[in-house]
């Protein structure tokens, strides 16, 4: 699991699901890393706090106040752990790790 999946439960109360918590992480780290990429490993502390913060403020937002946002979030974040098992698989496959039987 990643860090922040072991850390949702302390951010969230008992009525707000637990998957729509992880699907609003997944979806601010993927901004996140769209928007600042590599730069974010060597900025400054606090550095793009005044860019991002408007952001976390919309997102926050939209997954707070709007019903669909379960939903369509699951499936994307079903999709990318999907994407993720099969880039591994081929890795795997493709350095020797891994043969398939006929």
């Amino acid at each position: 699991k990643q860090w922040y999946q072991r850390r949702v439960r302390g951010i969230t109360d008992d009525d707000f699901p637990r998957s729509k918590a992880f699907a609003f992480l997944n979806d601010i780290m993927q901004r996140f890393q769209r928007q600042y990429g590599g730069s974010a490993a060597t900025a400054l502390p606090y550095a793009m706090d005044s860019d991002f913060t408007k952001v976390l403020q919309n997102q926050v937002r939209y997954y707070v106040e709007n019903p669909e946002s379960s939903s369509v979030t699951k499936v994307q974040s079903e999709i990318d752990d999907l994407k993720q098992i099969m880039v591994k698989n081929i890795e795997n496959f493709c350095t020797g790790h891994y043969r398939m039987t006929p």
